[in-house]
């Protein structure tokens, strides 16, 4: 962790949504894509209860897209690393998405 440290905090600094680091890597764009379209599909679901299970990144960036919805890529992206520190997903987390809100309980074993 400590190797990648400098890179990690130069790609959170750069703050560019469509860099991606690499062949075959994601952008940070492609990610919210990805998140939106889980968001979307799970309001559409007909089902009244749904179980996903997914990182933290995922969830942090469902929490704040459900949060901000008319937010663009880069404002997410400017304010994903402190929201991530500073609302840190436990183990073991339930995230409950009902509508345009999210409830968090954190479960304990």
């Amino acid at each position: 962790m400590a190797q990648r440290r400098p890179m990690v905090e130069d790609y959170w600094r750069r703050c560019d949504p469509a860099f991606m680091d690499g062949a075959g890597a994601e952008s940070f764009s492609a990610f919210l894509s990805r998140v939106r379209l889980l968001r979307a599909r799970l309001q559409d679901a007909s089902e009244a209860f749904i179980v996903v299970f997914a990182h933290g990144q995922v969830m942090q960036a469902l929490r704040l897209i459900t949060a901000m919805p008319d937010a663009d890529n880069g404002t997410v992206m400017a304010l994903f690393p402190t929201y991530d520190r500073d609302n840190p997903i436990a183990n073991i987390q339930v995230i409950v998405l009902s509508g345009d809100d999210i409830v968090d309980c954190t479960v304990s074993l």
